[in-house]
């Protein structure tokens, strides 16, 4: 974290304004820190801050409010920085404990505190023993193997060798898939001022890795609550974007107008909390300031997810702002014909009644509610250009032309991303010329088309 940003912030529970105590730079950035205020401490670690006091930083799940993997307590990291011992820290946060430290480590909550400490810790050694073996991936130096450790590794190991887990999939190859086409049609209308912009429930950071692409040098802040998920996107997906651990639903810890515009992406509809987060979120962005939400449920449509309203009730949360709802499907149709969404209808229009997927606008400022028009360049070309990875070369001609199919990595995968069939092309051929611009960068009419269609996106360099 760049000392700016850490100046930038503020104490969520106190309003206070943080100082680095211990602190660990590398490169210029802080990496580890005991942050205080006048109401206490917390940690920061991997360049991150986490804004938690009580409990315990948990791995969480994706789409309810409970622990997968239970983490250590806050009190515990702070006194591993002190100690030195950020990279012990580190491992107790993103290393995926052994099935039976996790068990014990479920049973000694159950014990009176007084008899926890010396049992916890003797977990905690376990731990940390069985993770040397992916201490390099997870904890090294950011320069350590450039060249070989990519953030797919990191998707591998903690969604299928650890969870053999279906999200694994999800997140490889989001790029490209439907939802993240709609989410990034909305992030092209920000930022809109000079101030920086924030990504609430931001995960692996997937847009901010659009946002830095296209804006460099401007500022970006991601926000979650899964520290692991912010790590790999500081380290391999996004990393000119600064980031906190957080809740989202929960007091924020920036300033008042700070932010020119917010936006939040297939989460919404999970916050229980979302008249605390849109308070906070109207605090933040200040009076004309942009709120972008895409891709929420809506309760009157099945099947359900999380705490979904229906779209007028959406509307609702945002009295004093002019806001527009649209139907994802229409973000999307406008999106592949090369158009920015259209925000000049009504709040609530009658196409969101049936439409499962919703995305909202909510500002003070007048102009964003409009018809955007034409995109200019694709969003989602942004970064190194490669085929996508849903594609897999199945024949190579004596010309050096190419022929890649489309594949479905699994049968979940197909039934939720099956519309993206509708744009990118089941078979292409890709001649050595254009496969030469592809890997050098350069225009080429055949790359524009794959472009066009999504078979051919931007990745972060260091994606895999």
């Amino acid at each position: 974290m760049r000392s700016s940003t850490l100046e930038f912030l503020v104490c969520p529970f106190c309003g206070g304004r943080l100082r680095a105590a211990h602190a660990r730079e590398e490169d210029g950035e802080i990496v580890t820190a005991v942050l205080t205020c006048p109401c206490g401490e917390v940690p920061l670690l991997g360049g991150i801050p986490i804004f938690r006091r009580e409990g315990r930083v948990d791995m969480m799940m994706q789409t309810v409010d409970a622990p997968l993997i239970r983490g250590p307590r806050p009190s515990r990291l702070l006194d591993l920085i002190r100690r030195g011992e950020d990279g012990r820290a580190l491992l107790l946060l993103l290393a995926v404990p052994p099935p039976w430290v996790r068990r014990g480590l479920d049973a000694v909550d159950l014990l009176p505190e007084g008899a926890q400490g010396r049992l916890r810790r003797r977990l905690e050694d376990a731990w940390v023993r069985g993770s040397r073996g992916v201490e390099p991936l997870l904890v090294g130096r950011l320069e350590a193997g450039a060249g070989s450790r990519t953030a797919a590794d990191a998707f591998d190991y903690y969604f299928r060798r650890a969870r053999r887990s279906e999200l694994y999939h999800h997140f490889r190859h989001r790029f490209a898939q439907p939802r993240h086409l709609t989410s990034l049609a909305l992030a092209a209308l920000l930022p809109r001022d000079e101030r920086p912009v924030l990504d609430v429930a931001c995960g692996f950071g997937h847009t901010l890795h659009y946002w830095t692409a296209r804006h460099p040098g401007r500022a970006f802040v991601g926000l979650d609550r899964n520290f692991f998920e912010l790590y790999v996107a500081r380290r391999w997906i996004a990393p000119a974007a600064e980031y906190v651990c957080a809740d989202a639903d929960g007091p924020l810890p920036f300033p008042p107008a700070s932010f020119g515009g917010v936006f939040c992406a297939d989460a919404f509809h999970y916050f229980l909390r979302k008249l605390l987060c849109v308070s906070e979120l109207s605090r933040i962005v200040g009076p004309e300031g942009a709120i972008l939400l895409a891709r929420f449920g809506n309760r009157d449509v099945e099947p359900r997810e999380g705490y979904e309203l229906a779209p007028a009730e959406y509307a609702a949360l945002f009295p004093r702002m002019r806001r527009a709802l649209v139907s994802d499907r229409a973000v999307l149709s406008r999106y592949l014909l090369g158009l920015a969404p259209d925000l000049s209808g009504p709040a609530v229009p009658a196409d969101t009644a049936g439409a499962k997927w919703l995305s909202l606008a909510a500002s003070g400022d007048e102009t964003l509610f409009r018809d955007h028009g034409p995109l200019g360049k694709w969003p989602h070309a942004e970064g190194v250009r490669r085929v996508h990875s849903l594609y897999r070369e199945v024949s190579r001609g004596d010309s050096g032309e190419s022929v890649y199919a489309l594949e479905m990595p699994s049968p979940w995968f197909a039934f939720e991303n099956g519309e993206c069939r509708d744009y990118m092309p089941e078979r292409f051929t890709l001649g050595p010329a254009a496969r030469d611009a592809l890997a050098s960068g350069a225009d080429h009419p055949e790359v524009d088309e794959l472009v066009r269609r999504a078979a051919v996106v931007g990745f972060p360099a260091r994606h895999g």
